[in-house]
């Protein structure tokens, strides 16, 4: 009976009890077993769901020597599901399993080789490992060897790679000797290069801007599509052309700590940011000078936004629990709106009339600008913290993206009543133990709706058919936050590994 189970076949009522019987007897000294029975557990397959038991038969298997128990226990003591999260031992387990020639282990090792995880950033044996898969036909190896090959990461020195920030296009790497390691990733279509019917100024269908030291976490284009700004952990603020090779004209130094949001003026002569030094900062994005320094959080400013026209107001929230609403015209802050719990998102509504705060509590608290000293309204409906949200640009509805990966729409007219004003509920994108602020970002006309993601992949959903319309790799590490452009169909994605693409979207 415990056969069944070994080839995928799962029996009902009596014989499914039977079966289970043997298959545990079964796993007490037999692999396979071992092996189906830890997956069962894990995935919740015919019986409870237990990650701790799981755990514990994979690392049985694991210790006869099991390489697929290996990568898997690897991978369980990397996240912490079932056993206590500790990176080293899971190095050691995955080092075991891409030894023997698995792939997944090789990737693995790879990404926690350019991120630092288990042991000290190493982007030549990232390299080593993303090779070593690519050899064996991996397709994302390959892909993730290119871009590191187009990037310089592994083959030059981080000196040498910081002192000329750029952009290229992927078209254009293919007439040099690395790729060899692009071709089989462009086949398998992870890199989409078209070459007629272009849909952009841009000068390659995508772009591949490098130079960030740290994660990136913010994007926005200007309101007139000439420039991008990105901001990172490594403290600072970059300008790119949009257009041409997307050069880096200008790098903005100032904060004290990672850049966690940015974004530009109505009109495009100022840029705002907050960051994890408790300021909100005003530039010059013209100069590169730093305008104003706005202090009165006691805490990491998670979120921030400007007024989208009228008076020129921008709000505020951070883990000191406040909502920060700042007169720009007399750079102070005119009131603070109280929480008990830290504010991950912040927004205005189109008129700033109300204000939209995204909490640690699941909840979107919303304040109304007239009547400062009311009790908020509450929208309530996701299972766990919200990370990012965006008014639509006609004013009407209100996009979540939430720690219980799901994104939602909400109706935020302000006479639709109280009751059912969560609309749609999008699936796709996900978080991770990472926890970062995944953002959330409607399109200029409302047409598109874009989430940053765990999942490493861009997820942008068609508003109009409810569905999603385009996921596409590329990141290696967790996509932050997804941009419009604002007059062409163009993206720009930023993520934890580092890089910043810019590319057309097609039909």
């Amino acid at each position: 009976m415990s056969k069944l189970y070994l080839t995928g076949v799962h029996p009902g009522g009596e014989d499914a009890l039977s079966g289970l019987y043997w298959l545990k007897r079964a796993a007490s000294e037999h692999v396979p077993a071992q092996l189906k029975l830890g997956e069962m557990l894990l995935k919740g397959e015919g019986v409870k769901r237990n990650e701790t038991l799981a755990a514990r038969y994979f690392m049985l298997a694991a210790k006869e020597g099991s390489v697929q128990a290996q990568e898997v226990v690897g991978q369980l003591l990397r996240t912490g599901t079932g056993l206590a999260r500790d990176e080293a031992l899971a190095w050691t387990w995955l080092s075991k399993a891409a030894d023997q020639g698995n792939e997944e282990a090789c990737l693995t090792l790879a990404a926690m080789c350019r991120k630092g995880e288990g042991s000290p950033r190493d982007p030549a044996a990232a390299l080593r490992w993303f090779e070593k898969a690519a050899k064996s036909g991996n397709p994302e190896a390959a892909n993730e060897l290119g871009v590191m090959y187009l990037c310089g990461e592994g083959t030059m020195s981080d000196e040498e790679r910081r002192r000329k920030p750029r952009g290229k296009s992927i078209a254009a790497v293919l007439s040099l000797s690395y790729a060899q390691w692009l071709v089989p990733a462009l086949q398998e279509q992870l890199i989409h290069v078209q070459h007629v019917n272009r849909k952009s100024g841009l000068f390659g269908p995508t772009m591949l801007l490098t130079g960030h030291e740290g994660e990136v976490f913010c994007a926005e284009f200007s309101p007139d599509g000439r420039s991008l700004a990105t901001g990172s952990f490594d403290k600072c603020l970059y300008l790119w052309n949009v257009y041409g090779e997307c050069e880096n004209y200008g790098v903005m130094k100032g904060h004290a700590n990672a850049v966690l949001e940015v974004h530009w003026k109505h009109d495009g002569t100022q840029l705002y940011t907050c960051s994890a030094d408790k300021s909100v900062c005003v530039w010059d994005p013209e100069s590169g000078k730093r305008l104003k320094k706005l202090n009165g959080h006691t805490a990491i400013v998670n979120s921030m936004q400007t007024s989208r026209r009228g008076v020129p107001y921008l709000v505020s929230g951070g883990d000191d629990g406040t909502t920060k609403l700042w007169d720009l015209r007399v750079r102070r802050c005119v009131h603070t709106f109280e929480h008990q719990y830290q504010i991950l998102a912040v927004s205005f509504d189109d008129t700033a009339e109300r204000i939209f705060s995204g909490s640690l509590d699941n909840t979107v608290l919303i304040y109304d600008m007239r009547m400062r000293d009311q009790d908020p309204e509450v929208l309530e409906g996701h299972g766990d913290s919200i990370t990012g949200l965006d008014v639509s640009k006609d004013g009407n509805f209100l996009a979540t993206n939430s720690m219980d990966n799901t994104v939602r729409i909400w109706d935020v007219r302000p006479f639709a009543g109280q009751r059912n004003r969560c609309l749609r509920i999008m699936r796709g994108a996900t978080h991770n133990f990472e926890k970062n602020l995944l953002r959330v970002r409607w399109s200029e006309k409302d047409a598109l709706l874009a989430a940053g993601s765990a999942c490493q992949n861009v997820n942008i959903w068609d508003m109009k058919m409810l569905q999603l319309a385009y996921r596409l790799p590329g990141h290696t590490g967790s996509v932050n936050e997804v941009c419009f452009h604002p007059k062409e169909p163009i993206i720009a994605s930023v993520a934890s590994d580092r890089m910043v693409f810019m590319g057309e979207l097609g039909d």
